[in-house]
């Protein structure tokens, strides 16, 4: 041991400078080991990082594909569905104005009744195809009365009462007007009560 204290004492600047150096070399060595293995890390990292990057921009892309194909899906269907709305609206229409010119043609209706104002009246009721719409809509496919032929005058007049009653939550403005018709129709049918009954359609053509 005395002798080791000796060889540490005896060690000239020369040999001290070359163990500092060496011991510097080994420190610089393992830090730049170190350094490429953080390097690496780093490296993996990024390459994870941009890997679930482009799934997530792959998936994004995929939904927005999507919610492309279902917004034109809708169109379509709101489309088709509008359609069908308003060919049935139309047909509802129709029925009202072919009551209107029977009642005319065979019982005075002029002489009784304004005809020119409960027609402008049901002819409005086309143009607010919003509430007949939303009426339809919630109708059962069976009482759907668009699809019935109807034969007589009594069966387009009862047709027409029902029809009408669709218009019971409407604005007041549209409750007055589907009152008056309601009236009218009511007089239309106790007419056809009082002599007159079986009108069948094609068997008459309005003016």
């Amino acid at each position: 041991m005395p002798h080791a204290e000796n060889d540490e004492t005896d060690i000239g600047p020369i040999e001290a400078l070359l163990r500092e150096s060496t011991t510097a070399t080994h420190r610089a060595v393992n830090a730049i080991r170190e350094a490429e293995k953080a390097k690496e890390d780093l490296r993996t990292d990024i390459n994870s990082l941009t890997t679930s990057f482009d799934s997530t921009i792959q998936k994004s892309l995929a939904l927005i594909d999507r919610l492309d194909e279902s917004v034109y899906s809708g169109r379509i269907d709101n489309a088709q569905k509008r359609a069908k709305i308003e060919k049935e609206a139309d047909a509802v229409i129709q029925q009202a104005d072919s009551a209107i010119c029977l009642h005319r043609e065979y019982f005075a209706y002029d002489g009784t009744v304004d005809a020119r104002d409960v027609l402008a009246q049901v002819i409005e009721y086309k143009y607010r195809t919003n509430v007949l719409e939303k009426k339809a809509k919630n109708r059962p496919e069976s009482e759907l009365h668009t699809a019935e032929k109807l034969e007589t005058l009594a069966e387009i007049l009862d047709d027409l009462t029902r029809c009408i009653d669709d218009f019971h939550f409407s604005e007041e403005s549209v409750r007055r007007q589907a009152a008056n018709i309601r009236h009218t129709v009511a007089l239309m049918k106790n007419k056809l009560s009082e002599g007159v009954s079986s009108v069948v359609i094609n068997a008459f053509k309005c003016p």
